[in-house]
């Protein structure tokens, strides 16, 4: 019956009543002995836009109820590894959203990872903006060395959990520090449990009762790369917003490694932030780089966008291609 219900549910989920109602369904659903291994089996059969679906349905669904007690683990694999999550009552609305959100969330980019694996050598991946380290996670599980940029303290005890649950042939490096244009202090906001919405900003600023804020180092690829060198094959680049600094301090890094650059580059809403996509587009095509839309599966250099196409685009998530690759 929850399989059924599930099949119907991807159907219909964007149908707010039939959403909602799914929800607290689903909720009472997992209470039945073996419902979560049910449904854990039938999300690892599913194609990657239905899991996105039913990780935007489902994964918050412990934010604001209480939790269950002997869910087990969800299993899961990527790039042929298999993972896993303990799903601990006390810790459930995170441990339950991170095992959807592996494969579920930004599914766009697991499948241009899954592309480059398997059709370039990818030694190395910086993870720019690393969270609780999910990315990190499933490139290390891939065999692929990982370092991982994460300034936000709050995160960086579950980044080691996710690594101890599942270790990977060679751990992950992190540094805790954030990725800018410049070296220096920033302040950062940050809402703890929406940790991945953090802004670095060069001065304090106004918080609202749900935030933290914090003071974290700031440094450059150009510099971090310089001096433990380390480069990178494949970097990701997630930073609310920060991306253009991230992209100034990395211009000897983008010149000398050609690397895959995915990022992340909020829709404008205002004629700023079409500058700003503007001002991103100009240094990476200067850089003899060509965008692209995810999920990327080796497209050719006549299908990248244009500056007009890459302003104006509703997608969040692009890949930088070196046209040395072309």
């Amino acid at each position: 019956m929850l399989k059924s219900s599930m099949v119907n549910f991807v159907s219909w989920a964007k149908h707010p009543v039939v959403l909602l109602r799914s929800q607290a369904a689903f909720y009472q659903a997992l209470k039945t002995p073996g419902a979560v291994q049910l449904f854990n089996a039938f999300y690892q059969q599913c194609s990657m836009p239905k899991q996105r679906l039913l990780h935007a349905a489902f994964a918050k669904i412990f934010r604001q109820r209480k939790p269950l007690h002997h869910l087990g683990s969800w299993k899961g694999d990527f790039a042929g590894a298999p993972y896993t999550i303990p799903l601990r009552p006390a810790h459930l609305w995170l441990d339950w959203d991170t095992a959807l959100s592996l494969n579920g969330h930004d599914t766009e980019v697991k499948q241009t990872y899954l592309y480059l694996l398997q059709h370039y050598p990818i030694r190395t991946f910086f993870d720019v903006g690393a969270n609780y380290g999910t990315h990190s996670l499933l490139l290390s599980l891939a065999g692929v060395r990982a370092v991982a940029f994460e300034p936000n303290p709050a995160c960086h005890g579950y980044f080691w959990h996710l690594m101890e649950q599942n270790p990977p042939p060679q751990l992950p490096t992190l540094v805790k520090k954030g990725v800018g244009e410049k070296t220096g202090h920033f302040s950062l906001v940050y809402d703890p449990t929406e940790t991945w919405n953090g802004r670095l900003s060069t001065s304090p600023a106004a918080i609202t009762a749900t935030q933290k804020q914090v003071e974290v180092e700031v440094l450059t690829l150009d510099d971090y790369t310089q001096d433990n060198h380390v480069f990178p094959d494949l970097m990701k680049i997630d930073t609310e917003g920060f991306e253009r600094q991230v992209l100034n301090g990395a211009r000897h890094l983008l010149a000398q490694q050609r690397c895959f650059v995915l990022f992340e580059s909020l829709r404008p809403t205002a004629p700023s932030e079409g500058q700003e996509r503007e001002a991103i587009f100009a240094q990476l095509t200067q850089a003899k780089y060509f965008l692209f839309q995810l999920p990327w599966q080796g497209e050719p250099q006549h299908h990248a966008l244009q500056q007009t196409d890459f302003v104006t685009s509703s997608e969040t998530n692009f890949i930088a291609v070196p046209g040395t690759f072309f």
